[in-house]
Parts: C-alpha cells; sequence; structure tokens
C-alpha cells in the first residue's frame, strides 16, 4: 500500500512539474512573439525617419529661388533642394494617400517622389500629418499655404507619424504595437 501512494505521489509531482514547465515555455514564446512585433512597428518607424531626415534638413540647399516650398498642406510637400548634391535643383515630393491603402490595418502609403521619376513607397502608417510654423514658432493655417507669400513663411516643420505592426499581438488580431515618431526640422536654408 505504502509503494502504491509513493508511485501516486510521485506521479503527481511529475504531471505538476510537465505542467510547469510547459506554462513555461508558453509564456515565454508569446513574449517572444510580442517583441517580434515590436521590432517590426520600430523597423517602420526608423526607415521612415531616416528618409525623411534626410530630405527635410535639405529644404532649399543650393537654391537661390524664393519659392523653395513649392506646396505644403497636411498631407502632401514639395520643396526644391539639391537632394543628391550634383549642383542641380531637384523637387522632392512626399505625400500621404487620401485613403488606407491596407484596409485591414487601416494604414495610408507615404509616397516620396524625386523631380519627374516615379514615385516611389517610403512606408506605410496609421499618420503622417505636416506642420508648419513661422519663424515666431506660430502654427500656419493650412488654407493659407495655398499662396507663395505664406508659404515662404514657413521656417520650421513638424512631422507627426505612427506605425504599426504587422500583426495583432497576444490573442487579438486587432491589438497592434504601434510607434509613434514626431520631429521639428528647421532647414538652414528657408
Amino acid at each position: 500500500m505504502q509503494s502504491l501512494i509513493d508511485i501516486l505521489g510521485s506521479i503527481f509531482m511529475g504531471a505538476a512539474v510537465i505542467l510547469i514547465v510547459t506554462n513555461l515555455n508558453i509564456q515565454m514564446m508569446n513574449r517572444a512573439k510580442e517583441q517580434v512585433q515590436i521590432n517590426g512597428s520600430l523597423y517602420k518607424s526608423v526607415g521612415l525617419s531616416e528618409t525623411l531626415q534626410y530630405d527635410l534638413y535639405k529644404i532649399g540647399y543650393k537654391d537661390s529661388s524664393s519659392a523653395k516650398i513649392i506646396e505644403a498642406d497636411s498631407s502632401k510637400l514639395k520643396f526644391r533642394a539639391d537632394i543628391d548634391n550634383n549642383t542641380s535643383i531637384d523637387s522632392v515630393t512626399y505625400t500621404v494617400s487620401s485613403s488606407p491603402v491596407l484596409t485591414a490595418t487601416n494604414e495610408y502609403a507615404v509616397y516620396r517622389q524625386i523631380n519627374n521619376s516615379a514615385a516611389t513607397l517610403v512606408a506605410y502608417v496609421t499618420e503622417c500629418k505636416f506642420i508648419y510654423f513661422d519663424s515666431l514658432g506660430t502654427d500656419i493655417s493650412y488654407g493659407s499655404l495655398s499662396s507663395a507669400v505664406h508659404r515662404a513663411r514657413i521656417k520650421t516643420l513638424q512631422v507627426n507619424t505612427t506605425t504599426r505592426s504587422e500583426t495583432g499581438a497576444g490573442t487579438s488580431s486587432t491589438d497592434y504595437q504601434s510607434t509613434v515618431w514626431n520631429k521639428k526640422f528647421r532647414p538652414k536654408n528657408l
């Protein structure tokens, strides 16, 4: 009888240890999945931010005209600069799609176009907004930016972006990891 109790106790303890180890393994797999999704969101944000930083600091670079910013609103920015440093002034356009391109995740496309070349996709975002300021740091309304005189007042611009992971996290397919990136640019040539 004593040996039967010992055997049953050993089986119970072995099963408890197996359950603990299995639960630990499941928890580690879930955490690893979440980390991969966070890194995916960060990767998208880094690619977009590096491209924007490279271009936006160069607004007006080697351009002697007064119209360095050609178009400006919340979802489009077109400016002149010698982007590739070849003494030829280029026209650079950033455009955010007007409706979601990836409708399942409600993501918009950000395109970059240089001169008359085909527009290239920079990133998918849930938000990308351009905000403009004058020399005193006062917001310039989007309605007034249709005039070249008001676009010439732009001295600082801010970009607000939000990117999200490719897939949902955890048990819900709608729980996305997001990365918010906000940056003010003060190009020297404005």
